[in-house]
């Protein structure tokens, strides 16, 4: 063995790095599918979550609460990235006014956005003092990406009970979750 031997020839090192670099590269890829698809469902079960405390406080409060989503805090949105709104719409103006704010539950959506999805249109539900929906309808979690198995939806009927679906589910032959990926580039 050569005592005088102090190190790694430029070849050695360099092969060392492209193989590192190789491996790198395929292992950033399924965590960023896997962050993505962890934060589409942090966001639909803290929807679900928001969903099932605004119908247990309807009842509680004995009054219809308005739920909808919103990107700046007070008004309803189709299309919202930001929060989850609950409050009691004593003047029926959709807005949020002074004492109406029940819960302000906000989302964090870096890599999608949320559609509503209600019937006759509208961007927001209303949960009567018995915990029943006005209108039965959906949020949507669509991947800012064509990647639709991170795609995920709650759902509701006029029960008002809510349902997961979507990614959780479709090995299950539950509905899919359809976005559309023109309307949400085109934020």
């Amino acid at each position: 063995m050569d005592s005088y031997h102090r190190g790694h020839t430029l070849l050695e090192l360099l092969t060392t790095l492209s193989i590192l670099t190789v491996l790198l590269l395929f292992g950033l890829i399924p965590i960023h599918s896997t962050l993505k698809k962890s934060e589409a469902d942090a966001a639909i079960e803290g929807i679900y979550r928001a969903w099932a405390y605004a119908r247990s406080e309807s009842i509680r409060r004995s009054k219809t609460l308005l739920i909808c989503g919103t990107n700046n805090g007070l008004t309803c949105a189709k299309r919202w990235t930001a929060a989850l709104l609950i409050f009691e719409d004593k003047n029926k103006d959709k807005i949020v006014n002074d004492g109406e704010l029940i819960h302000h539950h906000s989302i964090d959506i870096k890599n999608g956005v949320i559609e509503s999805r209600i019937s006759f249109g509208k961007s927001y539900a209303l949960i009567t003092e018995t915990g029943r929906a006005s209108l039965g309808g959906s949020f949507l979690y669509c991947d800012k990406v064509s990647n639709l198995s991170s795609d995920r939806k709650i759902t509701w009927s006029l029960s008002g009970r809510p349902y997961l679906t979507g990614g959780y589910s479709k090995a299950k032959g539950s509905s899919t979750v359809s976005c559309s990926k023109k309307q949400i580039h085109q934020q």
